[in-house]
C-alpha cells in the first residue's frame, strides 16, 4: 500500500521590523489596560450606587420597626379601651 504522506502548510508571516511589534505590542497592552481601568471604574460606580440603595432600605426598615412598635401600642389601647368599655357597661 501506499503511505500517505500529509504536509501542513504554515501561515507564513510577513517579517515586519521589530519596533512595529513591539509597538503594536505595547498599544495592544495599552487597549485591555484602559478597558480593565473601564470595568474596576464601572463595578466601582455600581458598588457606590448600591450603598446608597442599601441605606435607603434599611432606613425604610427602620421605619417600619417603628410602625410596628405603633401597632403593638395601639393594639393594647384597644384591648383596655375594650375592657374598660365592658367594666362599665355592667
Amino acid at each position: 500500500m501506499d503511505k500517505l504522506i500529509s504536509t501542513v502548510k504554515r501561515k507564513t508571516r510577513t517579517s515586519g521590523s521589530s519596533a512595529d511589534s513591539v509597538s503594536s505590542h505595547d498599544d495592544k497592552k495599552k487597549r485591555e489596560s484602559s478597558t480593565s481601568d473601564d470595568s474596576i471604574l464601572e463595578a466601582f460606580n455600581m458598588a457606590e450606587g448600591l450603598a446608597e440603595k442599601v441605606d435607603l432600605i434599611l432606613a425604610k426598615l427602620s421605619k417600619l420597626d417603628k410602625l410596628d412598635a405603633i401597632e403593638q401600642s395601639l393594639d393594647s389601647l384597644a384591648s383596655s379601651i375594650s375592657s374598660i368599655y365592658l367594666r362599665v357597661r355592667e
